[in-house]
């Protein structure tokens, strides 16, 4: 069964998302739940490319290429309040857990900023996952 949590780096992007833009907050919170909720869509989280109504899902270029197996989702509709926001998250596929490590503005260039990288390996590391296998 597969499963998904938010880390704390999560959590707190979530509470000031709260005070920023409370609607796409709102949102965010009821998809992350839906999600949690849904074997379907859990196992859609795993499928690079994979685009519905709901969700558009893909990898994170750079962390894959460190071995880490992290990915993007942004909203699969642009209408949604959430839409100028992406989530990002890693997956323990050993395990079947996904893991929220990040909720960030899609205007921020997130393949190529050192600093929010260096958070999100961290957040990684923290939660002891697992490296991708070298190719």
């Amino acid at each position: 069964m597969l499963t998904l949590t938010m880390h704390r780096d999560a959590n707190a992007d979530l509470e000031c998302l709260f005070e920023e833009d409370p609607d796409a907050a709102a949102e965010i919170a009821v998809l992350i739940q839906e999600i949690a909720g849904s074997q379907e869509l859990l196992e859609a989280l795993s499928i690079p490319h994979h685009i519905d109504d709901k969700i558009d899902v893909g990898l994170f270029v750079t962390l894959q290429k460190r071995r880490l197996n992290v990915w993007r989702l942004k909203a699969g509709y642009l209408e949604a309040a959430w839409a100028k926001y992406r989530l990002i998250y890693a997956f323990d596929g050993p395990k079947g857990a996904y893991h929220v490590l990040s909720i960030m503005h899609r205007g921020q260039n997130y393949e190529r900023d050192t600093t929010f990288i260096a958070r999100l390996e961290r957040a990684y590391n923290d939660l002891g996952l697992p490296q991708l296998p070298r190719y």
